[in-house]
C-alpha cells in the first residue's frame, strides 16, 4: 500500500490503518496474521463508547 492514507479523524481506526500502511515491508505469509489483528482492533473500536459530548466524529456525520 503505497498510496497516502486519508486519516479518518478517529484516532483508533487511523493507527490500525497505519499498521496496514507497513504491508509492503512484510512477507506475504505474515498478512492474515496483520488483517486478523486490524480486524480485532476495528471491531473494538467499533464497539467502544464514543466520549462524552460529540457521539458521532465529525468524519461520519451525513455530509461532512
Amino acid at each position: 500500500m503505497s498510496e497516502l492514507i486519508e486519516p479518518t479523524g478517529h484516532p483508533d481506526v487511523d493507527a490500525v490503518l497505519g499498521t496496514l500502511a507497513e504491508l509492503d515491508d512484510l512477507p506475504v505469509e505474515e498478512h492474515v496474521a496483520v488483517f486478523e489483528h486490524a480486524h480485532e482492533r476495528l471491531r473494538s473500536a467499533l464497539e467502544a463508547r464514543p466520549p462524552a459530548g460529540d457521539p458521532i466524529p465529525p468524519g461520519l456525520r451525513p455530509g461532512g
